[in-house]
């Protein structure tokens, strides 16, 4: 299971943010990842200039689902959460949102995830659907306005990555059905 936990105040820091800067479509903030005893085993921090945020989703998504408070009918306009993703709804929604508006994060880690071996997040199907969405998603990305020469190599880099290890993965699964072990 996935555990999230966040401060008291985000959604009130986070609203704050969006009533004081009508061009925000959305807030986040960063974030921390913690163990099974809640002591934190990484940090999250980025630069939350609404630019850097655009340029940085075209290779590495760092706003997560959880730090996240958007303004909803922006969300709907964008097309809300789009089922064609099995996992990546909420990055899918990032990057039609940062097509038309900006969107911020705090830079205070006002969000706790922990991940446990048992997670759904850890399972082989999961992990499948998490690489065949990031492929889509951060060719998606390629797209946004803004985007620099190295932020388009950079995306085009983890695009590289993401698809080598779903192929990789295809194969593995294919060559445990082949041998009777999957």
């Amino acid at each position: 299971m996935l555990f999230r936990s966040a401060a008291p105040d985000r959604l009130a820091r986070q609203v704050a943010t969006l009533d004081a800067d009508r061009s925000l479509a959305g807030v986040g903030s960063w974030f921390v990842d913690i163990d099974v005893a809640g002591r934190v085993t990484r940090r999250h921090e980025f630069d939350v200039d609404p630019l850097a945020i655009r340029r940085q989703l075209a290779h590495n998504c760092l706003l997560v689902h959880s730090a996240m408070t958007y303004r909803a009918d922006v969300g709907r306009a964008a097309g809300a959460y789009d089922e064609r993703y099995d996992y990546a709804q909420d990055f899918a929604l990032w990057v039609a949102l940062a097509r038309r508006h900006d969107l911020g994060a705090i830079p205070a880690p006002l969000t706790s995830i922990r991940r446990l071996p048992t997670s759904m997040s850890s399972g082989r199907d999961y992990a499948m659907d998490l690489v065949r969405d990031a492929v889509r998603l951060y060719a998606r990305a390629q797209r946004l306005p803004g985007l620099r020469v190295i932020d388009r190599m950079r995306g085009v880099r983890t695009i590289a990555w993401f698809a080598a290890l779903l192929a990789w993965r295809t194969l593995e699964r294919a060559v445990r059905r082949g041998s009777g072990r999957g």
